[in-house]
């Protein structure tokens, strides 16, 4: 992860600062409004009002404005700042925005500095003069409600007071009592304040002072604006106040207001208090009213793709990046998100830091497209994508429901993702959901998709893949899987024998060989046909570490999928005797026995299928030479001694049987057997497993066998007994020591007269 990268996650959802970082083309509008706050020279006040919603750039103007009024020399303008929703409560409200003009009288450069020493004096007084009046009437009111409702219960509840009620007003007036110290220190305070005042101005009256202060602003060579930012975050309470402070500050001279707020709100908190209508209470107020600029969606879909293409690196993509679905799933679904700025960069900020998690090895471990669309879902619509990892088998899996009730409940759990958003955004949000899941498509009337979609939608790394899905929430890959870095690896080494051998032994040390051959068979039909070869081989090389277990009724075991990605490679090979030397190069070159023989096994079955047989690789001759060629293969195996270390020993030993009659094949076992150490090899080979499931069981009981009739075919049972009677079992892997244990139950049934285990005659509680 580069540092630029990681420097860029996140964005702080501020305003701009400066006219040069307007990217909305609306710094015109902002230096037109400055221009006629500087030419306006009325002798009462005058409010101006800037309208929005929020995150539509209101405080971004408001910066610009203030930048443009700070640069004009010539005609100066003071300007007191005022942001009432940084303040903790109403009571704070007046004083703070007394306090934040005065501040900013006391500290300008405007006029001279005698003129702005007598016009702040003035100022402080009047403030004083209001606050501290405020502040009694606030300390009175409280108490005396109490008060009032004390004494209503006592006069009209006399005739049901009781001894419990009676307690409860007695330990009330405790209460009132330990808070009525306090409470009278405030009031002390506060009348103090307010006689000083009163003494300071030589008890004249709050008209008297005001016209003093009149008269020091309309001296002024330059207008005091105060710009009020966020009204429309306050409660309504909060609200009222500051109309209230606007409205009783209104017809001081050479005074302007600028206050930036989304109308809706204010006229709706308004109406919540007074029980009039908002919008003329807000009319009477505002003189002046501009809406913000509507924004230019071109512009704002530019600098959402510039970010995308900054955090998704799309010079990286081209691979997996398909600009038409990209084109239709914008334009038809994600495009209504992107309205405003903030919503843009809300979209961007987190967006780029789960990039910077799925990024492996540089290489994206997810389809863009996908993420982006996933993305857009989790911060404009969290509760559906919260949903969607609970819903992955109805999102993912194309396999057809049945009519018996699972189809309707895969429709109910789809239908349920949409009815998560209101009503208005339902279609986008289905449409969404559509174009990332195709396989749930016809909950909404759209197609039905088969299994062969699949392979294609790993490749491209598709959330609707049910091997990728899961990376998607958790931003990581799974553990026990492998990142696109390693497939991307493996594909690069596909023409060099040697590094892809290392490779995939490297992942089999890591555990993760047969997870990569499975992933890998999803690129089978895209490996380049020059390279067949060298591929072929090595894949042989590594067949002893794969396993022909099947891992459930519809999963094929490591062992087939490499033989399958092998056959479709080959199969691309249009001519017959190409296909042939290639098959012929990797099994005489291979240092493996188990797969060659395995697909060489398979291609004889489909040569011999009288019932829809599949294609057919190679000619009868190039068959019979691939035969003969792992008979020998399988002569110099058993002389060299990897032969016995062979995974599917049993199977190998059978088509050698086949391919080159009894003799061979038996007197390698026989010479197998001879040592206590080949005849654990030998039983190990043929060790069954059988699952079985009694009536209630959540589990199958699994059990481990030895059917000596299968055993007999190369080797007499009595020879490996034998063997195994010195054995020393204290060096012996779990699985040899089951499979040693097995061979003697079943010596044990066959001497009881007993059918082997495995034979279909035996009997289960045996």
């Amino acid at each position: 992860m580069d540092k630029e990268a990681s420097d860029n996650w996140f964005s702080a959802d501020r305003p701009i600062s400066h006219r040069g970082e307007d990217r909305l083309a609306r710094r015109s509008f902002a230096e037109a409004i400055a221009a006629a706050v500087r030419g306006w020279r009325g002798r009462d006040s005058v409010v101006i009002a800037i309208h929005g919603p929020w995150g539509t750039g209101k405080s971004s103007i408001k910066n610009m404005v203030v930048e443009a009024l700070k640069e004009e020399k010539k005609q100066p303008v003071a300007i007191a700042e005022f942001n009432p929703w940084q303040f903790g409560n109403r009571d704070q409200l007046a004083e703070a925005f007394f306090d934040e003009v005065g501040t900013a009288l006391g500290r300008g450069t405007e006029g001279s500095q005698k003129q702005r020493r007598r016009v702040l004096n003035r100022w402080r007084r009047y403030a004083g003069y209001l606050t501290a009046s405020r502040k009694i009437l606030a300390l009175v009111r409280t108490p005396l409600a109490i008060v009032f409702v004390i004494a209503a219960v006592l006069v009209f509840g006399a005739s049901a007071v009781n001894i419990r009620i009676l307690g409860f007003l007695v330990g009330l007036a405790f209460l009132a009592a330990a808070a009525l110290l306090h409470w009278s220190a405030r009031l002390a305070r506060a009348v103090a304040q307010f006689l000083e005042v009163g003494v300071d101005v030589g008890r004249k009256s709050i008209n008297e002072v005001k016209e003093e202060l009149a008269q020091e602003l309309r001296g002024l060579g330059f207008p005091l604006l105060i710009v009020i930012d966020d009204v429309d975050r306050l409660t309504p309470q909060e609200t009222l106040e500051i109309f209230q402070l606007i409205k009783a500050n209104g017809d001081l001279p050479n005074i302007m207001y600028l206050v930036l707020f989304e109308r809706g709100a204010i006229e709706k908190n308004i109406e919540e208090l007074l029980k009039v209508s908002g919008r003329e209470y807000v009319e009477k107020i505002v003189q002046v009213a501009f809406d913000v600029p509507i924004i230019d969606r071109a512009r704002l879909k530019r600098i959402l793709f510039e970010g995308l293409d900054k955090a998704l690196r799309v010079d990286e993509l081209s691979e997996r990046f398909d600009k038409t679905r990209w084109g239709n799933l914008f334009v038809g679904a994600l495009d209504p998100y992107f309205e405003t700025l903030r919503q843009v960069n809300r979209f961007l900020s987190t967006i780029a830091f789960h990039i910077s998690l799925l990024r492996g090895s540089g290489i994206l471990e997810v389809n863009a497209i996908d993420l982006i669309g996933l993305e857009v879902l989790r911060v404009f619509e969290p509760d559906v994508y919260r949903a969607l990892p609970g819903c992955k088998e109805a999102l993912t899996s194309v396999r057809e429901w049945n009519r018996s009730g699972q189809e309707q409940e895969q429709r109910r759990v789809l239908q349920s993702l949409i009815e998560r958003t209101s009503t208005e955004r339902q279609e986008r949000v289905r449409e969404i959901i559509k174009q990332l899941f195709p396989p749930a498509e016809w909950a909404f009337g759209g197609s039905q998709y088969a299994s062969g979609f699949q392979e294609r939608w790993y490749r491209e790394l598709r959330v609707c893949a049910p091997d990728s899905f899961d990376r998607y929430f958790s931003f990581a890959i799974p553990e026990g899987d492998v990142s696109q870095a390693v497939i991307d690896r493996l594909r690069s080494l596909v023409g060099d024998r040697d590094g892809l051998r290392q490779e995939l032994r490297s992942l089999r040390d890591q555990g993760l060989l047969e997870v990569v051959v499975d992933r890998f068979e999803a690129y089978k039909e895209e490996l380049p046909i020059p390279q067949a070869e060298p591929f072929v081989t090595a894949v042989f090389d590594v067949g002893e570490d794969l396993s022909d277990d099947w891992p459930g009724m519809f999963e094929i075991s490591p062992a087939m999928h490499a033989l399958r990605i092998i056959y479709w490679f080959v199969r691309r090979e249009p001519r017959p005797e190409e296909r042939a030397r290639i098959l012929e190069n990797a099994i005489r070159n291979t240092e493996g026995v188990s797969l060659p023989v395995r697909f060489v096994s398979l291609e004889e079955q489909a040569a011999n299928a009288k019932d829809k047989p599949r294609e057919r690789l190679l000619t009868d001759e190039a068959l019979v030479t691939l035969k003969q060629l792992c008979v020998e293969k399988l002569s110099a195996a058993a002389g060299n001694g990897t032969l016995a270390k062979a995974r599917e020993l049993v199977m190998i030993l059978y088509r050698w049987q086949e391919w080159a009659g009894r003799d061979a094949p038996k007197a390698f076992c026989a010479e197998l057997v001879q040592t206590p150490q080949g005849a654990v090899q030998f039983v190990e080979a043929f060790l069954q497993r059988s699952l079985s499931h009694a009536l209630g069981d959540h589990v199958g009981r699994e059990r481990r066998y030895i059917n000596l009739g299968v055993l007999e075919n190369f080797v007499p049972w009595e020879q490996i007994e034998s063997a195994l009677s010195g054995l020393d079992e204290s060096s012996l892997t779990e699985k040899q020591r089951v499979a040693v244990a097995a061979f003697r139950t079943a010596v044990e049934r066959r001497r009881a007269g007993k059918p082997d285990l495995g034979s279909g005659r035996d009997d289960e509680e045996d």
